[in-house]
């Protein structure tokens, strides 16, 4: 249900959720915070088959709603971040409200200075005014959290009376309340910096709660959320600048325009917020644990991945779970394209050629949403002897699934997996960049032009053991790529002697850190942002409007050598460099373009991105020129022309074993 966010009451066991703007962990940042109060409640990704950049919680407390929202991927805080709630009941009456959270890079996002980092994140009240910034208490494993502030800019409150019109400055209601947190990541070196943010809010349910400047939201009422990361770069005096819009419900356009009281939100565009008697009616079966619940689990391997085998007898894998009654007759139907950036529409991509398509159907256990039915799988099988050949040549793959059942709510539909698990020294691969299935680019070309940002985060693994909360994607993410290791480790354990990896103490409980005391998951992630030629002005800044519908290809990698260097390069399709680790491509629309992706660990990487591209597009380019392609789809999917082929090169970790218990 892409337009539908459920408030169910929160749970009497785990509490209340506290407003001081901590949604969920991050993946890989330690914390000692923690935030059971979304137990109950429901979750929206958007924008992601890997690592999702925006995530939204919610859930009801008494005569309130709490709404968290957290933003991941950013380049710079930026005061021209901004989140927009809006809200309609049944009767038309709007009301709407602005957040600019951060403290961000000021005052013109074109400037040498602003490109520079020097935005602050969360504050109390200004980190510019010496004896009035609250200094945070730094953080053991330097990820610069700064949490339970004030929002830079706003509040800010709106209303209007009907579903059409300007709108007009409002008060804010009696019970409002809203908190912000930043943090850094850990990056690799010479990786781009990744920056995230979140913010929580409470609203009141109606007039008697909110006062007489409120509306009633009745158990069915509209909903509206607008995430708008704004994005920087400086490209050798060729500055760019945009918003990236991410939005519920998916079915919303974005906002162009000036962005103030002439603002339009029209009535379809307002997804459903259910409440009190109505919440049953949005609780039901979804994929468990969103696009790392997808995945091809070979023969002999309890790891979902997205390598297709001709050699070993493969299965298209959905782990469902369901939050509402029993759900029979669920089936799943696998879509397939090259590991890359697909398109953005289920139906363009291929049907997995000698894959069982749709799946046996299934019955998935009743449940309730702070206790999940029992997870149930959907198996998809694709036998290596009907396994096409062309996965000889282009085993990743990027996987689409989407679920069906006569009669069954689904919260969760359909997931897009484009993360792969693998084990460094060295990895490289083809990318396919699609073009296929996108609105006519606004400057009246042929062409699509596509930014792609490449960042890295590194994850010691011995940092987490023992950590008080690391959330569900961390375990999943970082649990799936050790399990692979593991299942790459031909060796037996008492036949291993890797002293850089276990070291033996006398105190037996210190035995897990010790074991993966070299460890290290790297999660590298390439963006993809269609550059639309659409405009918006906020505070009389202009900047593009950055499609995200491109989606992310990634890889979670395992490596031996905490301490050794991390690069990786872009090649071919007629790429540019638009700064350190941003490219710039473009492709003939309706067409795709090939591109290559080499990364890396080991005492000899250079680290960070070594790509030797030229810094600006050939005069008079068209797309995908020089190394690109630009073929036209072949009915499988797979464009004519590929022969790179992927090279895997693996170092066998040594000494891993019992993963599980250690983080989870």
């Amino acid at each position: 249900m892409s337009n539908t966010i459920v408030f169910n009451p929160f749970d009497p066991v785990t509490g209340r959720p506290t407003v001081d703007g901590f949604v969920l962990a991050d993946i890989g940042v330690i914390t000692p915070e923690a935030e059971p109060g979304y137990v109950n409640g429901a979750r929206v990704e958007i924008g992601s088959s890997g690592l999702s950049p925006v995530v939204i919680n919610a859930v009801q407390d008494g005569d309130t709603l709490v709404i968290g929202v957290l933003c991941r991927g950013d380049s710079s805080f930026d005061s021209l971040d901004m989140v927009m709630l809006a809200f309609r009941n049944a009767a038309g009456q709007q009301r709407r409200i602005d957040i600019r959270p951060n403290w961000g890079d000021e005052p013109d996002p074109m400037t040498a200075a602003a490109v520079a980092e020097t935005g602050y994140g969360a504050a109390n009240p200004d980190p510019a005014n010496p004896g009035t910034h609250l200094v945070e208490a730094p953080s053991p494993f330097g990820f610069d959290i700064r949490t339970n502030k004030p929002a830079h800019i706003g509040p800010t409150f709106y209303q209007r009376s009907g579903p059409s019109g300007n709108w007009s400055n409002a008060s804010a209601p009696t019970g409002f309340d809203c908190k912000v947190r930043s943090w850094r990541p850990l990056v690799t070196a010479d990786s781009p910096t990744e920056i995230a943010w979140s913010l929580e809010v409470r609203v009141p349910v109606g007039v008697a709660s909110g006062g007489a400047g409120w509306i009633d939201l009745g158990d069915d009422f509209g909903l509206f959320i607008d995430v708008f990361r704004a994005l920087r770069y400086l490209d050798e005096g060729d500055p760019l600048f945009g918003w990236s819009q991410y939005i519920f419900p998916a079915t919303a356009p974005v906002l162009e325009g000036i962005i103030d009281l002439t603002t339009d939100i029209p009535a379809a565009s307002f997804g459903r917020g259910l409440k009190g008697a109505m919440v049953s009616q949005g609780q039901g079966v979804r994929i468990k644990g969103g696009s790392m619940g997808i995945g091809c689990r070979q023969a002999g391997s309890a790891v979902l991945q997205n390598t297709i085998s001709k050699t070993v007898d493969n299965t298209i894998v959905a782990q469902l779970e369901n939050t509402g009654p029993l759900a029979s007759g669920v089936t799943a139907e696998v879509r397939m394209a090259n590991w890359g950036l697909g398109p953005p529409q289920f139906n363009a991509w291929a049907l997995a050629a000698g894959c069982t398509n749709p799946s046996p159907p299934v019955t998935v256990a009743a449940g309730t949403p702070g206790s999940p039915g029992a997870m149930v799988e959907t198996l998809n099988a694709w036998p290596a002897a009907t396994v096409p050949v062309d996965y000889q040549m282009r085993p990743h793959q990027c996987m689409w699934v989407q679920l069906k059942g006569a009669g069954v709510v689904f919260t969760q539909s359909s997931a897009r997996r484009n993360m792969d698990f693998v084990n460094f020294s060295s990895e490289e691969r083809p990318a396919e960049i699609s073009a296929v299935g996108y609105s006519k680019p606004g400057d009246g070309s042929d062409t699509q032009e596509f930014l792609l940002r490449t960042r890295c985060r590194k994850i010691v693994v011995s940092e987490l053991i023992g950590a008080k909360d690391h959330g569900e994607e961390t375990v999943t993410i970082i649990g799936g790529a050790l399990q692979n290791a593991i299942e790459n480790d031909k060796l037996r354990r008492d036949q291993i002697d890797a002293p850089r990896t276990h070291v033996a103490v006398a105190d037996s409980g210190r035995r897990g850190v010790d074991m993966y005391k070299d460890s290290v998951v790297y999660l590298w992630i390439t963006e993809g942002l269609r550059r639309t030629h659409q405009m918006m002005e906020l505070d009389g800044v202009k900047g593009e409007i950055w499609d995200p519908s491109p989606g992310d290809f990634s890889l979670a990698a395992y490596h031996n050598g905490v301490d050794d260097p991390m690069g990786w390069q872009m090649s071919g399709g007629g790429l540019i460099q638009r700064g350190k680790g941003v490219y710039g491509i473009k492709v003939k629309d309706g067409k795709t373009a090939t591109i290559n992706v080499k990364v890396g660990a080991g005492p000899e990487i250079r680290p960070g991105d070594t790509s030797d591209l030229p810094r600006k597009f050939p005069d008079g380019d068209g797309g995908a020129n020089g190394g690109g392609t630009g073929q036209d789809p072949k009915p499988d999917g797979k464009p004519d022309g590929c022969s790179l082929q992927a090279l895997l090169l693996v170092v066998i970790p040594a000494a891993i074993y019992a993963v599980g218990s250690m983080i989870a």
